[in-house]
């Protein structure tokens, strides 16, 4: 219930600024994809936000970097984000 408030109270575009201000990148960026199956299965209006603040265009990005460089960590972590 929590999660499907984050975007009546621009939850989602909050955190989606500051973690684009550092590049969509760090230890922030992989605890909010960890979260996002959750977040988008309880809400339309979050999936909206995510798509419109930039993250799934930062997720792909993110993904094809960690491949790149075979980072684990960050792969998975973009993965669990596009489930």
């Amino acid at each position: 219930k929590d999660r499907d408030l984050l975007s009546d109270f621009e939850g989602i575009n909050q955190i989606a600024n500051i973690l684009n201000k550092s590049n969509w990148q760090g230890e922030a960026m992989l605890a909010f994809c960890h979260i996002m199956p959750e977040v988008c299965r309880t809400s339309l209006v979050n999936r909206a936000c995510l798509r419109e603040t930039g993250f799934l265009v930062a997720t792909v990005k993110m993904l094809k970097t960690a491949l790149d460089t075979k980072d684990e960590q960050v792969l998975l972590a973009g993965c669990t984000a596009i489930t």
